[in-house]
């Protein structure tokens, strides 16, 4: 994954994001997991993120995003 950037949009913070060929916005909340099967599409489930994490945290003003697996929890900065 490739943390490159945050951003306020809404007032709500978003990680700007690459993960293999994906790319996008990430929101506190989300986890990561597959989003192809339109039944049981979860908003709150991105492909953006590798199975198991999910996105505890970000910080715009400081440029950090915190993303967790069980009680791993890992922090990226700008």
């Amino acid at each position: 994954m490739i943390f490159n950037g945050v951003i306020r949009s809404g007032g709500t913070p978003e990680a700007l994001v690459q993960f293999g060929a994906e790319s996008g916005t990430l929101r506190v909340g989300q986890r990561g997991g597959s989003t192809t099967d339109y039944r049981t599409t979860d908003y709150r489930t991105t492909p953006l993120l590798p199975v198991g994490w999910s996105v505890a945290s970000i910080d715009v003003q400081n440029g950090r995003l915190t993303l967790r697996h069980g009680k791993q929890a890992v922090t990226a900065e700008l």
